[in-house]
């Protein structure tokens, strides 16, 4: 599909419309300013293009008069696709234009893919994606890939990945020359980040201030994307998005665990252990598992307080598949990070903390968020 060609005044209404659903033409020009005759001949020449369409005629005013013609983004326009790679698995989202998901999913990959074999494995994933989702690719409006690590999302190229094996990989042209689709490439934490703002709930009036934490339980590290003044900030070189304190390691809590309260506090039932095994053995005043989630909560309110005191954001989102542990997220972190910030700080200065509402797949709807955002041209727009 070629790229959408759009005027400044023309991504504003976009951008408005996106936002509130469904508006009128009084109802856009009072929000942009822009004059009646201007907001006419600019709808026409969106509805032409398709973008836009008739969503349905509204009210009368108390005065009576002419029933207003509602305008919405058309779904129909195209279809975007974003992937969030990890070491063992891909996450996938697939939303319309009017940002509605249309298909999600998470497939295992092998551990050994690496910078040598990525291409083939990601275009592998979008041909079956597309194939099973029964996309047309001439409707495809871009592929967003959100990846760890330092990466150029202006240029494509991920400078630096420890945890994908990946150094000065140009990942946009090596994946655009097999799907021939356009490509976006992106850190995964500035992803999820500016899905969030992107997708808001109906109306929601969101700060301006906002730092998104991504936590996944393969990695180690925590991202970390920032919005500030409802834009994301993406540093000198396009480069942020890594927070580079370590998490603790599982096994190295379980060993000391160990030592302290000896080896018959630890029965585990698999052999590989997760987040949830620890939270059932909470349940069962192991102290052990009370010992590795007091630890690993803790090494994430130290970062949180950091960034508390850096930026003094107004809300915490944690993204990722921490998200489905909210044991950990209610009882541990929240309350933690209320008391040493009062502690450090005030009362004022305590940032509410939320959950990213897509869950684990907020970086891929986020990777579809940054092929909006290069369409639009626009930070998010606020209802007054």
């Amino acid at each position: 599909m070629n790229a959408l060609k759009l005027g400044e005044n023309h991504k504003q209404i976009l951008n408005f419309i996106r936002f509130q659903k469904k508006l009128s033409g009084a109802e856009i020009a009072r929000l942009t300013g822009l004059q009646p005759s201007t907001i006419v001949y600019n709808l026409k020449f969106l509805s032409g293009l398709k973008i836009i369409e008739v969503g349905k005629i509204g009210n009368s005013t108390t005065k009576g008069g002419k029933r207003p013609t509602l305008w919405q983004l058309n779904q129909s326009y195209g279809t975007i696709i974003g992937l969030e790679i990890l070491l063992n698995k891909i996450r996938t989202s697939v939303i319309d234009f009017s940002g509605t998901v249309v298909y999600q999913n998470e497939k295992s990959i092998s551990k050994n893919t690496n910078g040598k074999n990525i291409g083939s494995v990601v275009s592998d994933l979008i041909e079956s994606v597309i194939k099973q989702v029964k996309l047309r690719k001439e409707t495809i409006l871009g592929i967003g890939l959100a990846v760890p690590g330092l990466v150029n999302s202006n240029e494509g190229v991920v400078y630096y990945s420890t945890k994908l094996n990946m150094t000065n990989l140009d990942l946009k042209l090596l994946i655009e020359k097999k799907v021939h689709i356009p490509v976006m490439v992106m850190n995964d934490a500035n992803a999820g980040a500016l899905g969030f703002i992107w997708f808001p709930e109906h109306n929601e009036n969101l700060p301006s201030n906002i730092v998104y934490l991504l936590i996944n339980k393969e990695w180690k590290n925590i991202g970390s994307g920032i919005i500030l003044n409802h834009q994301l900030y993406q540093g000198a070189h396009g480069t942020s998005g890594e927070i580079f304190t370590t998490l603790p390691g599982f096994s190295e809590l379980i060993a000391e665990g160990i030592k302290r309260f000896g080896k018959d506090q630890w029965n585990p039932k698999n052999k590989t252990i997760e987040l949830s095994d620890f939270i059932e053995g909470l349940k069962q005043n192991n102290k052990i598992c009370s010992y590795v989630i007091n630890c690993f909560s803790n090494a994430v309110v130290d970062s949180i307080i950091s960034i508390v005191g850096l930026i003094n954001p107004h809300l915490i989102v944690i993204g990722g598949d921490i998200t489905e542990e909210k044991t950990i997220i209610n009882d541990f972190i929240k309350p933690s990070v209320a008391c040493k910030t009062k502690n450090l700080l005030s009362d004022r200065y305590v940032p509410e903390i939320m959950l990213s509402r897509f869950g684990k797949y907020s970086v891929c709807m986020g990777a579809t968020a940054g092929i909006l955002n290069n369409m639009f041209s626009m930070s998010s727009i606020h209802s007054e």
